[in-house]
């Protein structure tokens, strides 16, 4: 058999996630007299259903995509996250009375922001969220909690500063951007503020109609590019690389992205949280829980 199977399925879910994402939303919710979005609230919420089609065929079937808040056992917690991936069987229930969804930060595999045209000052504003909830998940590493990975090997060292696969990935995705990219490898690193760290930087970019953002693989040759969704390694900052479709290959920036999205969460460590953990000293008292 000649034809490439998971290719021609791919880019047919591809092709339906560009039309329905561009195109049939805002036919939907478009009033082209008045030129203004009608009921925008559910316009991004479409929106958000149909960029969770096209990821959950990104990801591996144990893991679930949901919106929420990601939460730690210190009591932080995230602004409202549009696509949080989790590993289902690990993450317990947590759901207020108004509907949110809270996940903690142990069982979280990635985080996704979902965007229309996104100007300039908007994407620095996106950015900047998404690294700050990253962080989240870094102290998890004070707790006691039994650490599993993903793909069932179980990990004595659980340490999200120094490991990518210790970290939560992030990823954004609009229609395109409103804005001259020509120079964007190089100023995107300005987008952010001083206090975020590189670590906790995106992992890929995704505009519909322009290509992706993501790094360059360590330790390349100058003349030869590689592509990688790893922001730092051993502490250095990776080149920013600008990936876009062709006419040739329309489609490569989608090809990439899934292909990490995939990889990366599949090797993001999982942890079995100690609900222990989350609850007030005072409210647990001296009772000692024991498995």
């Amino acid at each position: 058999m000649t034809e490439n199977i998971f290719q021609s399925i791919l880019f047919e879910h591809v092709e339906n996630f560009k039309y329905s994402f561009k195109k049939a939303s805002r036919e939907r919710f478009y009033d082209p007299d008045r030129k203004l979005l009608r009921h925008a609230g559910e316009f991004g919420r479409l929106r958000e259903n149909v960029t969770k089609e096209f990821i959950r065929y990104c990801i591996p079937h144990y893991l679930e995509i949901g919106t929420g808040f990601v939460i730690n056992h210190e009591g932080d917690i995230s602004t409202q996250i549009d696509l949080v991936v989790y590993e289902r069987n690990e993450t317990p229930l947590i759901q207020d009375s108004e509907k949110q969804f809270f996940y903690p930060a142990e069982t979280v595999c990635a985080i996704g922001e979902v965007k229309s045209v996104l100007k300039k000052e908007e994407l620095k504003v996106a950015l900047n969220k998404m690294a700050k909830n990253k962080v989240i998940r870094e102290k998890v590493s004070n707790t006691d909690c039994e650490i599993v990975r993903a793909h069932g090997k179980r990990e004595l060292n659980f340490d999200p500063v120094k490991n990518d696969s210790d970290r939560i990935l992030s990823f954004l995705i609009c229609e395109r951007f409103d804005f001259n990219t020509q120079n964007l490898v190089n100023e995107i690193n300005n987008y952010y503020e001083c206090e975020v760290e590189n670590r906790n930087k995106h992992n890929m970019i995704l505009s519909i109609s322009d290509g992706l953002v993501l790094y360059n693989f360590p330790g390349t040759e100058p003349t030869e590019v590689k592509y990688s969704p790893v922001p730092e390694v051993n502490g250095e900052a990776m080149k920013n690389i600008f990936l876009q479709p062709t006419e040739s290959l329309p489609n490569i920036h989608f090809s990439i992205f899934a292909t990490y999205l995939f990889s990366r969460t599949k090797s993001i460590s999982i942890i079995s949280p100690d609900l222990a953990h989350y609850f007030d000293r005072n409210v647990l008292g001296s009772v000692i829980i024991e498995g």
